[in-house]
């Protein structure tokens, strides 16, 4: 494919001399000298076609029409496009889970619908003082034109399929303690808690690693901050979706809401290239 022409120097001293004639003509014989030097001129101009060997994109354009050159001048780059990549930014403490091989999604603000694509691997940081980490994400043949443009990559670090999970309003970490717990509602509406350990989370719900919990129980997704172990609590209303709120009797009236969860659902742990990734 052509993309562009290169004009000999010669060829164009040439042609500039013939045009310095005619403008200097006089007398009719020597304008017709100089029109036959200027048709001679342009007849012998010599075009250096520019191409290129496949498809790609212009990355960069180093020189404008009519400007000279020099040998060794870079005229323009062009990028194939098996080659378009997206660099996304990860904290540092979070790349642990980025690996190559990894499936992205990647969601653009000028673009209608997501690109997917597949991690090349983890980049060098720009410099020493960066806290962040850059990871390539190598798009697929064919995709469209989007250099330059900002986004969000979206990374499957970890994948759970057929495992409990809680929605995640459900599940309270102490920061002193580091103990995470859930409260749920007993077969005599009363409230215990739980501790339990987490995995990988997503889409508003929290894998729960361990104890088993039993499919269906109920758990209590707000209003349990401070609610005493035993508490009773009582369906008072829907909320969102099958989700039921509760609220203590005998205490602060403080409301909660358990919702019947755990149930069997896939998670799935994305990082952003702007946010730290999820687990």
């Amino acid at each position: 494919q052509e993309i562009g022409a290169i004009v000999a120097q010669n060829s164009e001293a040439a042609l500039r001399g013939a045009q310095a004639m005619m403008q200097s003509a006089r007398t009719p014989a020597e304008r017709a000298d100089a029109e036959r030097a200027v048709a001679l001129a342009e007849r012998d101009l010599v075009h250096t076609p520019l191409r290129v060997g496949r498809p790609g994109v212009v990355t960069a354009r180093s020189a404008s029409v009519g400007e000279r050159l020099s040998e060794g001048d870079s005229i323009v780059s062009v990028a194939a496009s098996g080659s378009i990549v997206f660099i996304a930014e990860i904290a540092q403490s979070e790349v642990g889970g980025v690996a190559a091989g990894q499936l992205a999604e990647i969601a653009l603000a000028a673009a209608p619908h997501p690109l997917g694509g597949v991690v090349h691997g983890i980049l060098p940081a720009d410099t020493s003082s960066s806290s962040a980490l850059r990871v390539r994400i190598d798009l697929p043949t064919g995709s469209p034109p989007i250099v330059g443009l900002f986004g969000t990559a979206h990374v499957v670090i970890g994948e759970r399929r057929n495992v409990p999970a809680v929605p995640s309003g459900a599940v309270l970490r102490d920061d002193i303690t580091g103990v995470t717990r859930v409260a749920v509602v007993t077969p005599n509406d009363r409230a215990h808690w739980v501790e339990v350990a987490t995995g990988i989370s997503d889409s508003g719900w929290v894998e729960i690693v361990r104890p088993p919990l039993d499919p269906g129980i109920g758990v209590i997704t707000s209003g349990q901050v401070g609610l005493p172990d035993s508490a009773r609590v009582v369906a008072t209303g829907a909320v969102s979706g099958d989700s039921s709120a509760a609220q203590e009797l005998g205490g602060s009236n403080r409301p909660s809401t358990p919702a019947p969860a755990p149930r069997s659902t896939p998670g799935y742990a994305k990082p952003g290239s702007t946010a730290p990734p999820t687990r």
